[in-house]
Order: structure tokens, then sequence, then C-alpha cells
């Protein structure tokens, strides 16, 4: 009994907590891989809620729209107030907060004793029901301009998709960016792209050295396309003007 009085006394308590705080989703907080980090862009603006019902559409349409995940917050518990995770993404630098949370019923977690009010002697056992919920929510920012590259998100292909193919030098477009070099050379989800200005597409190395000796220039992407080859051309974008800050005097 006494265990789930203080269980009891800090719910009430986690309950009554100051909205400035981040609550839940800080102490779940998970941030994204370094590698991931260091291609994002910090926030210059204050950051939004966007609650959605279906989280991972919105999410493929946030990274088609330039964005990037740098962290998370989930965890199966009671419900947090979405705005609470604006001061953990301003901590971040995270630009929105895409929110999403499910219902998955209650349960009863024993009761507590509340006593009549004033003089008057005797009190009322009061049953607790404690409702449980999945709570997540993504912190995304912007993808910095030089990461960009040609907009092109891709997995590689799996052992069917290699025989289908004929070739291990290939991958698959999961998805393209808007407004990038790709997506102004119409590349297409599930386009398999065999190279890039005669370069192996899948190899990171050859990739950078096209955009090193390419940039600016029109150059052809080979793909195979519900299974038929075909050549687009595709302009290899420049590399992002960089401003010397100044120097104090």
């Amino acid at each position: 009994m006494k265990r789930s009085i203080t269980c009891i006394a800090l719910a009430l308590a986690l309950a009554w907590a100051p909205t400035a705080s981040a609550g839940l989703f800080e102490d779940f907080f998970q941030a994204s891989p370094p590698e991931i980090l260091v291609e994002a862009e910090p926030a210059k603006t204050l950051p939004r809620i966007q609650v959605t019902n279906d989280i991972n559409a919105d999410y493929r349409l946030m990274e088609e729209n330039g964005y990037i995940e740098i962290g998370r917050s989930v965890w199966r518990g009671r419900y947090e107030d979405p705005k609470k995770s604006i001061k953990k993404a301003k901590k971040i630098k995270a630009e929105v907060v895409l929110f999403t949370y499910q219902y998955l019923g209650s349960e009863s977690g024993g009761s507590m004793y509340m006593p009549h009010p004033g003089s008057v002697p005797g009190g009322l056992a009061v049953p607790i029901t404690f409702h449980t919920y999945d709570v997540a929510a993504l912190y995304l920012s912007k993808i910095r301009p030089e990461k960009i590259g040609f907009g092109i998100v891709h997995r590689f292909m799996t052992p069917q998709e290699v025989q289908q193919i004929g070739t291990n030098k290939a991958a698959v477009v999961e998805f393209v960016r808007r407004g990038s070099a790709a997506f102004d050379a119409d590349l297409l989800t599930g386009d398999v792209v065999l190279s890039i200005a005669g370069q192996d597409f899948s190899n990171k190395e050859k990739m950078d050295q096209v955009k090193t000796d390419y940039a600016g220039q029109t150059v052809p992407v080979e793909l195979v396309r519900n299974g038929k080859r075909m050549t687009l051309p595709i302009t290899v974008p420049n590399a992002p003007v960089v401003t010397p800050s100044k120097k104090a005097k």
C-alpha cells in the first residue's frame, strides 16, 4: 500500500509540474548520431509544433522539404502537453517538433484516502486510474545547403534487386529532396540509379569527385525505371559559397 501511495504522489507531482519544464520530453530525449547532427542547420526562428495522425507520412514529407531529424523523445506512459517540447526544441535549436500520440487504455492503480473537509471525521478511499499513451516528438531542422548534394536519398539494393538489375553498382532512390538537382532532373522514388557522369553512383568517393570535377555542369545520369534503362540530364550543384568571418581588429 505504501508503494501505491508513493507512486500516486509522484504522478500527482509530475502532473503539477510547471509548464516551463520540458518534462518527459527531456527525460526521454535521444540525440541523432553525430554524423547526422553535423548536417543540420541550427534554427534561426522559434520552433513550432506540428501535430500529426500519420507520423510516417508527415516525417517523409518533412524530409522531402529539406528537413533532417536531430533528435527524438519517445515513451510509453502518461500524456504530456506538446507545448512542453518547445523548451527542448529551443535548447537543441530545432525548427519543428513533429508530435504524435496514441491512447492505449487505462488500468486501476490502487486508491488514495481523501479525508472529509473541515472537522467532519472520516473520509473516502478514491480509486486511481492510470491512462497509458504512446507519445513521440521528433525534432527537425533544415539540412545545411552544402549537405544536400544531388538531393537523392537512397538505399542499397536487396539481393533480389541485384539479380533483376544485373549489377551490384547501383542504388535505389528512396525519395528526392524538393528543389534539388535530382528534383529538377525529374528523378523519382523507386528509380535505380546506375551512374552519374559515368561514375558509379553507389560509390561515395566517386560521387564526391564528380561534384568537384563537374560543378555547375550538366552530366548524364543513367538509371532503371520500371525495368527500362534510360538517361536523364542532371546539373551538378555548385559548391556553396562560404563567406569568411571578419576577424576582429
